[in-house]
């Protein structure tokens, strides 16, 4: 294979394998189940934080609704610790959550009338002034959930047939989003996907004390991603960081295992020598990266490897650094 065919396929991974150019869902298919399998060594399938961090087992239970909610997230999204569309699955009952290119294949297409768009744009209507009309569907209607950066969600939207009624909930947002600790959000009507869905419902007509568990569980992965990023829950989480953490403390002794580990020669900032008192052990951490390689059949074939690192700080400096302590 050609270096310029290389790099163009480089590229295109890089990109999220291409939004508009069908011919790559194959192989968006191919590359998500690996990383779907991959990211299970190290992280939850469903809520995608560290394994060790995973919030599935606190979570309130399932919210009935009264319409099917559908995400149709950008492939890049996948395995997004901050990604608040994955609660909705896990929260409310009939939801789903496909990928694309790599799942959607004459989805767009099969959109029909018993469909609505949540989409903020010039075209759409309020949630509420669709509430008759919902009522009189024979069946259940699904609420289609666009999930993604603005342009990527930009562009899944063109896909939408322009028969399928867009609604929003610009008039129904009066407070900051709960996910701003997080994510910055330039304005108050900007919030994250599930505080959208959970809006979206309540102008549908659920009552808001039954959304309140989705609210609940977005709270719950504000603190559980703080306490990965080191800092306190925001939302009084506090009992919540301190078992996951001590999950992760255990998940690292594991990891270990019962030898000592062997302190860095030197730090690479300062140039301290090695010494007892000189570095501190500060946690692990999982990295993992793609590598790809061009066969004999001219076939270029993705594979996710992880590295275990250890990072370290200097006590002569306070400098970080990191040491390699394991790799697939």
């Amino acid at each position: 294979m050609s270096s310029r065919a290389t790099d163009a396929a480089q590229r295109a991974f890089e990109l999220g394998l291409s939004l508009d150019d069908a011919g790559n869902a194959q192989r968006a298919a191919a590359v998500l189940a690996r990383m779907r399998a991959h990211f299970a060594t190290y992280r939850c399938s469903h809520c995608w934080l560290k394994s060790s961090y995973c919030i599935c087992a606190h979570l309130p239970p399932k919210i009935a609704t009264s319409v099917d909610v559908r995400v149709i997230a950008h492939g890049k999204e996948f395995g997004n610790c901050n990604n608040t569309a994955k609660l909705l699955p896990l929260m409310l009952e009939g939801a789903s959550m496909l990928f694309h290119p790599a799942e959607t294949a004459g989805l767009f297409e099969g959109l029909d009338s018993a469909h609505l768009l949540l989409w903020p744009g010039p075209s759409s209507v309020p949630a509420a002034s669709v509430r008759e009309w919902l009522a009189a569907q024979p069946g259940r209607v699904t609420l289609n959930v666009l999930d993604g950066t603005w342009n990527q969600a930009k562009g899944l939207a063109r896909r939408v047939p322009p028969s399928v009624v867009r609604v929003n909930v610009d008039d129904l947002v009066s407070e900051p989003s709960l996910f701003r600790t997080l994510r910055y959000h330039p304005t108050l009507e900007r919030v994250c996907t599930a505080e959208a869905v959970a809006l979206a419902l309540r102008g549908l007509g659920q009552p808001a004390d039954e959304l309140a568990p989705l609210f609940a569980a977005l709270r719950m992965q504000v603190d559980a991603a703080s306490g990965l990023l080191g800092r306190r829950a925001v939302f009084g989480g506090d009992e919540l960081v301190r078992t996951l953490r001590a999950a992760d403390a255990e998940r690292e002794a594991a990891a270990v295992g019962s030898t000592v580990t062997a302190r860095p020669e030197r730090c690479d900032h300062c140039g301290a020598t090695r010494d007892e008192t000189t570095f501190k052990n500060l946690r692990l951490i999982y990295r993992p990266r793609a590598c790809l390689t061009a066969g004999d059949d001219g076939l270029v074939r993705v594979r996710l490897r992880v590295r275990l690192l250890r990072v370290w700080r200097c006590r002569a400096c306070n400098g970080v650094f990191e040491r390699v302590h394991m790799t697939d």
